[in-house]
C-alpha cells in the first residue's frame, strides 16, 4: 500500500484531482486549476499549513523568499500577520524581487481583495533572519531554498528558521529535486538529489514529520518535458503556438535529460524525532521507472522531429517581436568583434546525426565583415562547462543571403545551442530562419 501523509511528497498530476487541493485552487488562491508545478506548490504548502493547525486568526507566519507571490494574499486573509520577506533590491537578477520600494512593489495591485495591514514587508537574507527567538508559529517558503548559495547557506539558513519558530512550529516549504542522485548546481540555482536532501534534513535541527512520499500517478501529465518549450519550439509568448505551449503539463520537467520536479517537505521545532533525524523516501525507485518511460517517448519525439529553435532565446530580451509577425527587423552588432548575433537555447537532441540548416538574409554589413556560426555543447550536470563542437568562419560578408548546414553528431549527455558572432565589423539582417533535421541515422 502505497504510504500518503502528503506533508512531505513530490509534485504528482494526480493532486489535482484532489477535491481539497482543486477547492484550494479556486477559492483561496483564485485561480482556475491547471497543471502547473507553482501552483502546485502554493496550494500544497497552504493545505499543509492548515492542516498542521497554524492557519488560525492568532496566528504568525514569516514568508522567506517571497517576492510579491499569491500565496501572500491567501495566507493574511486567515491570520493575525505575515511577514514577508526577500532581498528587494533595484540591481537583482530576480525580477520577482527587483524593487525600490519593497512596501510598494508587493502591495500594489494585489492579485485579489486581502487585509494588506496585516501584510509586513522586510529586506532580508534568508540566511540572516533579523527577528527574535521564537517568533513565529510557522514559516513557509516557495521555491526559494535552492538559490542561496551552497551547503553551509543551506544548513545555515535551516538553523535560523529552527531558532525563530516557536517550539512545535513547522516550516513547510518547496524546492528543485533531481530524480536521479546527483545534486544539479546550476549558478544561483540548486536542483536537489535524494542523498544531499536527506544529508541536509539529518544535519539540521529541524525534524522531519514523515518519509518522503515520491509515488506519482500514472498519467501522461507526469512524463516529463522541457521547461524551455518555448524557446525550442516556439518564438514566444505572445505568438499563437507560445499561448498554447503555455497550457501544456509543467510537472515533471527536463533539464537536457536530466528529470526534475517540486517537492514539498515539513519540517519541526520539536523534541523527539518520530521518523529519525535523516529524511527517508518511499516510492522512489517506481517514480523512476514511470519517469523513464515518459523520457524515452520524448527522445523518441526530438529525434523524429524538425526542429525550429527560437535563435535569440539566449540573448537579453529575447526575441526581437517584429520578427516573428513577419516584419522585418534590425540587429545591429557592435564593431567591436564580440557582438552575438544570435544565440539559441541549449536543447537536449538524444542520439544519432542530425544536420542544422541555417539561413540569413544580410540586409547591410560594412566592408571586412566577419561572422562565426558555431555549435556549442553543455552537460546540464556540469553546467560551468561549455565546450566549442564547430566553429564556421565565414570572411569578407556581403548583403545577400547565407546558406549553411552544419552537421552534428548528437550525444546522449549533452544539450546543444546554435550561436553566431560578429567577429569585425557589424550587420543588419532582415531574416534568419533556423532548423535542426531529424535523425538521419534511424
Amino acid at each position: 500500500m502505497a504510504y500518503r501523509n502528503g506533508f512531505n511528497k513530490l509534485c504528482d498530476a494526480g493532486d489535482w484531482f484532489d477535491p481539497v487541493v482543486g477547492d484550494i485552487i479556486r477559492t483561496e488562491l483564485h485561480e482556475w486549476p491547471r497543471f502547473h508545478r507553482k501552483q502546485w506548490e502554493f496550494a500544497l504548502i497552504f493545505r499543509s499549513l492548515r492542516r498542521l493547525g497554524t492557519v488560525h486568526p492568532r496566528s504568525r507566519g514569516l514568508s522567506l523568499g517571497s517576492g510579491r507571490e499569491r500565496l501572500l494574499f491567501t495566507l493574511v486573509n486567515h491570520i493575525e500577520s505575515l511577514v514577508a520577506t526577500d532581498l528587494y533590491n533595484p540591481k537583482t537578477v530576480w525580477d520577482t524581487a527587483r524593487a525600490v520600494d519593497p512596501e510598494l512593489f508587493v502591495k500594489t495591485d494585489p492579485p485579489f481583495e486581502a487585509p494588506l495591514d496585516r501584510l509586513l514587508i522586510k529586506q532580508m537574507d534568508m540566511r540572516e533572519i533579523d527577528f527574535p527567538d521564537q517568533s513565529f508559529d510557522f514559516c513557509y517558503s516557495a521555491c526559494a531554498v535552492e538559490h542561496i548559495g551552497g551547503y553551509q547557506d543551506f544548513l545555515t539558513h535551516l538553523n535560523e528558521v529552527f531558532r525563530v519558530l516557536k517550539p512545535g512550529g513547522y516550516y513547510v516549504f518547496t524546492t528543485e529535486f533531481h530524480y536521479g542522485e546527483e545534486t544539479i548546481q546550476d549558478p544561483n540555482n540548486f536542483i536537489f538529489g535524494f542523498p544531499y536532501l536527506s544529508r541536509l534534513v539529518e544535519e539540521s535541527p529541524l525534524l522531519p514529520t514523515g518519509p518522503l512520499d515520491a509515488h506519482l500517478t500514472s498519467h501522461s501529465a507526469n512524463f516529463p518535458l522541457p521547461g524551455n518549450l518555448n524557446n525550442i519550439l516556439g518564438p514566444g509568448e505572445n505568438h499563437f503556438a507560445g499561448r498554447l505551449l503555455a497550457e501544456i503539463p509543467h510537472v515533471q520537467l527536463l533539464k537536457g535529460r536530466q528529470p526534475f520536479t517540486s517537492v514539498l517537505l515539513t519540517l519541526q521545532r520539536g523534541e523527539k524525532p518520530a521518523f529519525g533525524r535523516g529524511l527517508v523516501q518511499v516510492h522512489l525507485e517506481e517514480s523512476r521507472e514511470w519517469i523513464q518511460l515518459g523520457l524515452e517517448q520524448y527522445r523518441q519525439w526530438v529525434e523524429e522531429s524538425r526542429i525550429t529553435p527560437n535563435p535569440f532565446a539566449a540573448l537579453p530580451g529575447g526575441i526581437p517581436g517584429r520578427y516573428f509577425a513577419h516584419q522585418a527587423f534590425t540587429r545591429n552588432v557592435p564593431a567591436t568583434g564580440e557582438g552575438t548575433v544570435f544565440h539559441t537555447d541549449y536543447i537536449w537532441l538524444g542520439n544519432g546525426r542530425r544536420s542544422i540548416q541555417l539561413d540569413l538574409q544580410v540586409r547591410d554589413c560594412l566592408e571586412g565583415t566577419e561572422l562565426e556560426v558555431r555549435i556549442h555543447s553543455l552537460d546540464p550536470l556540469q553546467p560551468g562547462r561549455v565546450q566549442a563542437l564547430q566553429v564556421q568562419s565565414l570572411a569578407d560578408v556581403k548583403p545577400g543571403p547565407l546558406h549553411l548546414v552544419l552537421p552534428l553528431q548528437a550525444g546522449e549527455v549533452y544539450c546543444y545551442a546554435v550561436l553566431a558572432k560578429c567577429r569585425q565589423g557589424h550587420l543588419n539582417l532582415s531574416d534568419l530562419q533556423l532548423q535542426i533535421l531529424p535523425r538521419e541515422d534511424r
